[in-house]
């Protein structure tokens, strides 16, 4: 008798296979672990992890299954009521063919950073879960082409999206989202963009009388893009501009500060004018050091995050070190107006890419 029939016969209630088969799953806290024994086995193994729901069950202990799964490219995990995504990272490597992952129609509230790291992902479904954010991390996937995750509560989509430059399909439908980042219109392999049932339509500051008469000379910046793109060919993401400034604020001294101090220590490094401690790799130096001398609310931002790619300037495309200046503007991007958020480091940059893009729209 195998370990798992002697565990089965050890639990009291239903087995895990019969847990899993049925409805039953929904009432337990379901876990899985994704792995693999060794880079030459074919196929990836899952450790399920069930513990009941009902605190008041005290009669069943937690229940555990291992299965596995033979194609090598391929893990289907649907509608299992799976909480929590568990990848190791000593697994990272074994999982590098790892092509497609299907983890639809569960409960997942985040998603495990070890994710991010199996950049041979061409397709990521993750719909009908309860996710309300993306990592920044996505940014690591450049093979993936397909990326649905509808039907969640997400709020926003980072600047990061924008370096999945392979991706053709993107399903954002039925989130909680209000204005897409200008960095997805860097996905120029882009065929199918879909965010129907978010709230789009309705961001504030941009009334729909105002949308409706976007061909007024009196218009929030007194800009009109026409729409030259009309003879181009239907699958071009050519992209038409009209502009609404009522989100762009004022940068702080600290804002200005921070980011000319942050481009050039991210330019020459951060010990760069420091006569004693030029060559040290790290922000730790002594009492001569500039960094020591940097005030603690500056310092703090100055830091570019290590496991994913930083936040970046629309326009000029540097790593920004605020969110100050956000300019919104509706875009025709794949057949349709969207509102699209910029980010720029300075005024000066946003006027300049604000000033280049209609004079490319003109054209």
């Amino acid at each position: 008798m195998n370990l798992q029939r002697k565990l089965e016969l050890v639990l009291p209630g239903k087995s895990p296979d019969e847990i899993l088969k049925s409805h039953e799953v929904n009432k337990y806290d379901h876990s899985v672990v994704l792995w693999k024994i060794e880079n030459t086995q074919r196929g990836y193994t899952i450790t399920h992890k069930l513990k009941p729901l009902d605190k008041d069950n005290t009669k069943e202990s937690t229940k555990s299954k291992t299965q596995h799964f033979p194609r090598n490219d391929t893990v289907r995990l649907i509608d299992l009521n799976i909480r929590e995504l568990i990848i190791l990272s000593p697994a990272v490597p074994r999982l590098a063919n790892l092509q497609r992952l299907y983890i639809q129609f569960n409960k997942l509230k985040t998603l495990p950073l070890e994710l991010f790291r199996l950049t041979g992902l061409q397709e990521l479904r993750l719909n009908s879960n309860q996710l309300t954010t993306i990592p920044p991390h996505v940014g690591l996937l450049t093979s993936l082409q397909r990326l649905d995750v509808r039907s969640n509560k997400l709020t926003s989509i980072p600047q990061q999206i924008g370096l999945c430059i392979k991706c053709h399909v993107l399903d954002l439908r039925n989130n909680r989202l209000k204005v897409l980042p200008a960095e997805v219109q860097n996905l120029t392999k882009l065929r199918e963009l879909m965010v129907d049932g978010n709230p789009l339509d309705h961001v504030a500051g941009i009334d729909d009388r105002q949308r409706e008469n976007d061909n007024d000379a009196d218009n929030t910046l007194g800009m009109e893009r026409h729409n030259t793109a009309a003879n181009e060919d239907d699958n071009s993401n050519d992209t038409v501009i009209k502009a609404y400034n009522k989100n762009t604020k004022v940068m702080s001294l600290t804002d200005i500060c921070t980011q000319i101090v942050g481009s050039v220590l991210h330019n020459k490094g951060p010990h760069a004018y420091c006569k004693y401690c030029r060559h040290q790799s790290d922000f730790e130096a002594d009492e001569n050091c500039l960094m020591a001398v940097l005030p603690h609310r500056i310092l703090e931002r100055l830091t570019l995050p290590a496991g994913h790619p930083p936040k970046r300037c629309s326009g000029c495309v540097s790593p920004l070190f605020h969110d100050a200046l956000k300019h919104l503007i509706h875009v025709n991007f794949c057949k349709r107006s969207l509102p699209i958020e910029y980010k720029f480091c300075s005024h000066g940059c946003m006027q300049r890419t604000l000033r280049q893009t209609e004079e490319v729209s003109i054209r």
